[in-house]
Parts: C-alpha cells; structure tokens; sequence
C-alpha cells in the first residue's frame, strides 16, 4: 500500500499531468512595437520682428507629438513604462519593447500623469511584432484625438504590404494587376531585391479611375517595403489621396512568416 502512494504521487508531480505546468515569463520572447505617423506637415510660417525673421510654431494639432511614453496597462489598471518613442511625421520610430500577450497599451505625452486621460490607447495583439500606424482624427482634422490601426511586422523579405488608412477604398494598379483595396485592409504582393515595378494608385470613380500617383517601388535584399495610403489632411492638398513608404529588415526578424 506504501509503494501505491509512492508512485500516484509521482505520477501526479510529473509535467503535463495533474495540475498543469506554470508557464515560464524568461521563454516569452521579447516583442517590438514601433509608429509611423502619416499625413502633411503644415506650412511653414514666419513673421517679422524688428527686421529679423522668427519661424513661427505649428498650430496646435497640426502635428503629432514629438515624444510620447508607452505605458502598458496591468489588470488592475496599473500603468507600468516600457519605453519613450520618438516621433516625426513620415518616419518610422525606433522599436520599443512591450509585454507579450494581448491587452492595452497607452500612449501618454512625457509630462502627463498617470490616471488621467492619455493621448491615446492601443489594444496590442496576443504574439508578434508589430506597427502602430496613425494618421489625423477625420472628425476634426487635427492630431489631438488620432485613429490608428495595427499591422504585423514579422514580415517575409522580398513582399510589400500595401496598406490603405484613407476614408474610403482606392484603386491599385500593382505592376499589370488592377486591385481595389477596401479602407483598413492589408494587401501583400511580391516585391523582388533590386527589380523596378510600376504602378499606379487612385480613387474610384464609377467605372472609371481618377489616378493621382503614379510612380516605381524598389527594394534591397531582405527588406519588406510597407505602403500606407492615406486621406491628404493639409489646408490645401493638390490631391485628395497621400502616400508614404517604409521599409523594415526582414531578416532581423525571426520567425517572419
């Protein structure tokens, strides 16, 4: 009977029967998230004082702040700092490291405190890398209250992600294929090292399509490019439709699929 115990009992405390083994935090990978803020910068302005010439701020929301901490957010509501981003419109950030698993990030501006209203609020994904891309608020055009939307980037090299953050669908000529993009949708085409292609983006317009860019994508080896079509949000646009093109290293992340 004493040898019987012995051996439930070891049966139990073996891993994956009985009570199921704690996950370890140390074999979560770490994972990455950066921003690309997208639209146009406001016109430059200056005055004159006392015959000098003084460039005069950016309008208040005509910009995206050029720093912002990204704070994740516990189960408690406990705000904990992961990293300081900085920003310029048109520019991918730097990675900053975040928790794994899904749940909510916040963006605070660096003078703010916790417990207040932040910047803005991010519902991260449960695995992988990823980029935040954010653009103004269409319902007051200014960069106080941004729409933002999420895209992976553990991305394979030699591929483009076209992706469309405007306020209704566009129309792609990619290479000779005719693409309608619908608005927050990813679409992912080859794109090899070192090989020009064509191709040409607009709007719908019945059965017709009024182009307005039209220009070539190029990469190096290992690098996926990414293209975000947006709404032109400055005071007079020459085209209703904006256009921005990164590019990220593939190979430096693992497990890309």
């Amino acid at each position: 009977m004493r040898f019987l115990c012995f051996l439930l009992a070891a049966v139990v405390g073996l891993p994956g029967l009985g009570a199921e083994e704690e996950p370890n935090p140390a074999k979560i990978p770490p994972r990455q998230m950066r921003l690309l803020t997208v639209g146009e910068e406001p016109p430059f302005r200056q005055e004159i004082r006392d015959g000098v010439r003084y460039q005069l701020p950016a309008p208040p929301g005509s910009l995206p702040p050029s720093a912002l901490a990204v704070m994740s957010l516990s189960k408690d509501g406990t705000e904990k700092e992961s990293g300081l981003l900085r920003l310029r419109i048109g520019n991918i950030s730097a990675p900053v490291t975040v928790p794994g698993g899904a749940g909510q990030l916040v963006l605070r501006l660096p003078d703010t405190e916790a417990g207040g209203e932040p910047w803005h609020r991010i519902q991260r994904p449960e695995s992988g890398d990823f980029l935040v891309v954010m653009w103004r608020g269409a319902e007051n055009n200014t960069w106080e209250k941004p729409s933002s939307f999420l895209v992976s980037t553990r991305l394979p090299a030699g591929q483009a992600s076209l992706i469309n953050v405007a306020s209704g669908p566009v129309a792609v000529v990619y290479d000779s294929e005719k693409i309608a993009l619908p608005r927050l949708k990813i679409l992912r085409r080859p794109l090899p090292p070192g090989k020009p292609l064509g191709f040409q983006v607009g709007l719908p317009q019945g059965n017709t399509l009024q182009r307005l860019v039209s220009r070539s994508l190029e990469q190096p080896p290992g690098h996926h490019s990414i293209v975000v079509f947006y709404r032109a949000d400055g005071e007079r646009p020459r085209s209703p439709l904006g256009m921005e093109v990164v590019r990220l290293k593939a190979e430096s992340l693992p497990g890309a699929e």
